[in-house]
């Protein structure tokens, strides 16, 4: 079979869908030489297109923004709580908050967790799970949080030793927090611990995650209507600089890589709500 093609079949080839490396194929195959064979090439592009636009004049604008990934890798679950029933022994309950917020109480069961007070109220649920290496991920599905509402998730010791991140719907900021000894860092007061968000981001019922990498601490949220990520980070903070460097000091007060400090926080999450009391109900947590 004579496999030879002539240049009137090449050219009928350019005009259809080859990309270029199988055009310059064809067009050896049919005795033009490279240069000739581009040059068809450039021709018929050329005639397809036209336009005295330069290429600093075009305009181009944002339509969507979509960074699908996931935070929580299957295999690496510790904690995944979709609270059908109650509590147990699966939590320790910690009152970071002055005395006037131990007020509140917890209640799970039907797929709720609800935290629950007629005056104001700040609890903290310290799960039994932890973390053997320095990379953390706690999410928490808010189904309800009202004006007065602040939700959290984060590493906990004990009440005078934790990392979590924050949004506070009341004042529309997200923050990380370290407390370490009892001396607080970043936070609410501190220039550097929060940040303004969009309250669009936090419209009806969301996700939000913690998340450390090393000594990097994240806050971020996402739609809880969708199981593929498209989480969006809002603040990031580093607790080692924070807690020491930024303090003049050499070293920080909390290093999270140290297997020593990691391994004594524990997965957890919680609640707080202004005066006058509120429900805030999650719907899931997992770390």
């Amino acid at each position: 079979m004579d496999h030879r093609r002539n240049s009137a079949d090449v050219e009928q080839e350019a005009m259809g869908i080859l990309d270029r490396k199988d055009f310059l194929k064809l067009a050896g195959a049919a005795g033009l030489g490279a240069a000739a064979g581009a040059g068809l090439l450039q021709a018929e592009a050329g005639a397809a297109v036209r336009t005295d636009l330069e290429p600093g004049e075009f305009k181009f604008t944002i339509r969507e923004r979509f960074r699908p990934f996931h935070l929580l890798a299957e295999n690496f679950v510790r904690l995944d709580d979709s609270f059908n029933s109650a509590l147990g022994d699966k939590y320790t309950k910690l009152r970071p908050g002055p005395a006037e917020e131990d007020d509140g109480s917890v209640s799970a069961g039907g797929g709720k967790l609800r935290f629950t007070g007629e005056n104001d109220y700040y609890t903290i649920l310290k799960s039994n799970t932890g973390q053997r290496a320095p990379f953390a991920t706690v999410i928490v599905n808010v189904a309800s949080l009202p004006e007065d509402g602040t939700v959290y998730a984060g590493l906990y010791r004990d009440e005078n030793n934790f990392v979590h991140a924050y949004y506070d719907r009341d004042r529309n900021v997200v923050g990380i927090e370290a407390r370490v000894n009892g001396v607080t860092y970043l936070g609410p007061g501190s220039p550097f611990g929060e940040d303004q968000v969009d309250p669009e981001e936090f419209r009806g019922s969301f996700r939000f995650a913690f998340v450390v990498n090393e000594n990097r601490v994240i806050a971020l949220v996402g739609d809880n209507n969708m199981d593929i990520g498209n989480f969006r980070p809002l603040i990031e903070r580093d607790v080692f600089f924070e807690t020491g460097i930024r303090q003049g000091r050499a070293d920080g007060d909390l290093d999270l890589r140290r297997d020593d400090v990691l391994q004594t926080y524990k997965n957890g999450f919680g609640a707080r709500s202004d005066p006058g009391g509120g429900t805030i109900v999650f719907d899931r947590v997992r770390a």
